[in-house]
């Protein structure tokens, strides 16, 4: 399959950003000539169809749904709505909230500027596509949205405004209803991208559960603004459960916590509220279903079961001590947490150490990667040895990396006095909305649209209580060109996304040239955005890895990196990736070649790497790479006390890595089975038998459950002629499939099943063609039986 490169941008660069630009002229255009005294409907509609584009648009062809297109948008529309208030505030009275709130707003944005202009990085990087933690050229179009969100709230109506997120949460959850509907065979619907992660948990738009589950949570509670005795409450009743449903569909832990204190909230607020009994009656019922419906769907069991794996964390963390797994009905064992709970405990962890080393300035806004990086503990970098964290999946925690305890203490003001003031003013929905999201950030993180809605309810919470005179009008006039600049810098960050993806689906069809072509076309077209060289070096790995990179390809790679050398040791969150792939790549070519500069080109970048991160798994592997191909060298050319010194350095990098797996919480075969018969090897060849022997032992015993069903299923592929496969399906819905064989064909019958109490599942698997029955299978069943982790799986049996 070819791609034309040509086209491919010509399509992408004049469709999504030169139409996009007809339309955010043209609404400006009208923001200019619009009578009057239809300027604040106007407005409205702009801050909708800003809000609605921000949350729901999709580029299919940028990657991921999120990727740069919303903030192309926010910044699109953020133009036409700087003009339109600005002509309010030079002809009407313009609202501004209490000055309490004003006051903490302006504290809360010279405290986020301040901790971008000290962040480490180089701040272009930050005006590019940090989505997961807002980039700044998101961040700056907050503010003239609040500004229109005023001017609605205070000469529309504050109806309007609820209405407006109201609108957006169902959006939302019809976009997630369709995932749902689509992934269990419903209905076919053309979705471009992952529309389901973990067990049954549905992305929406935003791209992610969590903040989806987290923005229906804030919206979910501003319905109570239409509880009142008239037609308006039909509509909160409807609203009310159809976006509950969307939050059903997304669920996590901390939202579901956050949901049951939302409703314990919500009822006391029906209780006080002076309304017919048989209408309290009908709200309380109708906030009370769906929490207690979702625990007996599919999802709410599993996360139900999540949050008694939390509990048996926090008490293992407590009191020290082995609980027990009765609840499993296996008989002693301890019960492990679920990956992603060790996952937070050790980000929590690390977040806390890298605090304590800056508890006053922090590190900088969307630094969070960089500062964990340096600061990982060998048991934590153990665990995140493939992973670039860029987020303690604690907003607070962040709040505190990225500014430190000061930058902590302006947010929980902001936040805490919103909630007070909503209550005294009479919306104490607005109240129950920021609790529900602040409770469930302890757990997560905000993406654009969750915090677009959490600054403009904090912001009214009290009501507009200030006029401000015409010269604000200026001050958003000068605004457009920052928006302008946003606009130019976020349309070439999204294109270059889109040649991201044009790279992943080249190398998917085998065009290695295009693959890179593109990857390298990423660079070009947005230079200032740092994760592009990640994800250029995972491809170049990947290439690598192969076999499939050539000379002539890694001169364009080898011009790139040494032209954006400082840029990425200055910007990326993750420098030592890009620095430990080449370096893992010179080491390769120098093998092959023997030309000394590859060698000390990669030895350079190995000892660079390791200074911006000492634990990085690339880097050593490069390491040892390189001493072993030394090691060749010298034993080819008779230098054999050189070669023996290579060796042993060899061993003793390789034996550290064994180690740090050792340490990580979990085995994981896949990654680690390269590196310990990489070791085996070396102890061979140093003749280190004991220490073979000794390492050889712990792989069998980590392994044994793996290696022991890999000869069952081996023993059953040739009796039966046929791939023989095993595939584990755990509680999130992740599909792990392991051949066995080399055979690979397909494997579209499973025959025999176990499962592990309410945790994985296990499929033995044989080719679709291969006569089997149950009474064939039985002797290696029973082979399977004799195992002392048996007891670990029950016997389901034979599967049609």
């Amino acid at each position: 399959m070819h791609f034309s490169l040509r086209e491919y941008y010509i399509r992408s660069d004049f469709f999504y950003t030169f139409i996009s630009i007809i339309i955010f002229g043209t609404l400006s255009i009208f923001s200019l000539i619009v009578p009057n005294n239809i300027l604040f409907v106007y407005e409205l509609m702009l801050f909708t169809l800003g809000f609605l584009h921000i949350l729901s648009v999709v580029d299919n062809l940028a990657w991921m749904p999120f990727a740069m297109t919303h903030t192309v948008f926010a910044n699109g529309f953020a133009i036409p709505l700087a003009i339109t208030s600005a002509r309010i505030a030079f002809n009407f009275p313009f609202a501004l909230p209490n000055f309490l709130i004003f006051v903490l707003l302006m504290i809360w944005w010279a405290s986020v500027l301040f901790h971008f202009f000290i962040s480490e990085s180089f701040v272009f990087s930050y005006l590019g596509g940090i989505e997961r933690q807002m980039g700044m050229m998101f961040r700056f179009t907050i503010p003239i949205y609040l500004f229109a969100s005023w001017q609605i709230f205070k000469f529309i109506s504050p109806t309007f405004l609820f209405v407006v997120f109201i609108v957006g949460g169902i959006v939302e959850t019809a976009v997630v209803t369709l995932q749902f509907l689509d992934e269990e065979k419903y209905i076919k619907f053309p979705f471009s991208y992952l529309k389901s992660i973990g067990f049954r948990r549905y992305t929406g738009t935003i791209s992610n559960p969590i903040p989806v589950a987290n923005f229906l949570l804030t919206v979910l509670p501003l319905t109570l603004a239409l509880y009142k005795p008239n037609y308006e409450f039909i509509f909160f009743i409807i609203s009310y459960l159809v976006i509950s449903w969307g939050l059903m569909l997304s669920h996590g832990r901390g939202s579901y916590l956050a949901t049951g204190l939302m409703t314990l909230l919500e009822i006391i607020y029906f209780l006080l509220t002076p309304m017919p009994t048989y209408m309290a009656a009908i709200a309380i019922t109708t906030v009370i279903f769906p929490p207690i419906y979702y625990l007996f769907t599919p999802q709410g069991k599993v996360t139900k079961n999540k949050l008694k794996d939390v509990v048996d964390f926090a008490k293992r963390k407590v009191f020290k001590s082995k609980i027990s797994s009765k609840s499993n009905g296996e008989g002693g064992e301890e019960r492990k947490p679920e990956s992603s709970n060790v996952n937070r405990a050790f980000l929590w962890r690390e977040a806390r150490r890298a605090f304590k080393e800056s508890p006053f300035l922090g590190y900088g806004i969307s630094n969070i990667a960089r500062a964990l990086r340096r600061k990982f503990s060998r048991k934590s970098a153990s665990y995140f040895m493939t992973q670039v964290a860029d987020r303690a999946h604690n907003h607070y925690l962040d709040l505190l990396v990225e500014g430190g305890i000061t930058h902590l203490l302006i947010y929980l003001a902001l936040v805490s006095v919103a909630i007070y003031s909503s209550i005294i003013s009479g919306m104490p929905w607005i109240a129950i909305a920021i609790a529900g999201y602040s409770f469930d950030l302890l757990f997560s993180f905000p993406l654009q649209i969750n915090y677009l809605v959490l600054m403009t309810i904090v912001s009214i919470s009290m009501g507009m209580g200030t006029t401000f005179k015409p010269f604000v009008g200026y001050i958003l006039l000068a605004s457009i060109i920052v928006y302008l600049l946003d606009l130019y810098f976020s349309s070439r960050d999204n294109l270059a996304m889109r040649y991201v993806q044009l790279s992943s689906s080249a190398r998917s069809q085998g065009d290695i040239k295009v693959a890179i072509d593109s990857a390298l076309s990423a660079l070009k077209t947005a230079p200032f955005e740092q994760r592009l060289f990640t994800q250029a070096s995972n491809l170049l790995k990947e290439l690598s890895a192969t076999g499939k990179l050539k000379l002539e390809d890694l001169y364009a790679f080898r011009i790139w990196f040494n032209a954006s050398k400082g840029f990425i040791i200055k910007t990326c969150e993750a420098p030592d990736v890009p620095f430990s792939t080449m370096a893992m790549v010179y080491a390769v070519v120098f093998g092959a070649t023997k030309d000394k500069n590859y060698g000390n080109e990669c030895w350079s970048l190995i000892k660079n790497s390791l200074k911006m991160n000492p634990s990085s798994l690339e880097a050593r592997r490069a390491l040892f790479t390189l001493l072993t191909i030394l090691a060749n060298i010298h034993l080819q050319n008779k230098e054999n006390r050189q070669a023996l010194m290579n060796f042993k350095q060899a061993e003793a990098v390789l034996n550290r890595i064994i180690e740090d797996f050792l340490n990580a919480p979990g085995a994981n075969y896949d990654l680690e089975n390269p590196f310990w018969q990489a070791y085996f090897d070396i102890l061979k060849k140093l003749e280190m038998y004991e220490k073979l022997q000794k390492y050889f032992d712990i792989y069998k015993k980590r392994f044994e459950a793996v290696l022991f069903t890999y000869d069952i299923f081996t023993k059953i592929s040739k009796v039966f002629n046929t791939p023989v496969a095993w595939t584990v399906i755990n509680t999130q819905g992740t599909r792990f499939l392991h051949p066995v064989n080399t055979v690979l064909g397909p494997l579209a019958k499973r025959v025999w099943k176990f499962s592990h109490g309410r945790n994985a599942e296990l499929y033995l698997t044989v080719g679709k063609d291969a006569k089997v029955s149950e009474d064939s299978l039985r002797p290696f069943i029973e082979e399977f039986k004799k195992q002392k982790w048996w007891t670990y799986w029950k016997d389901e049996g034979f599967v049609g």
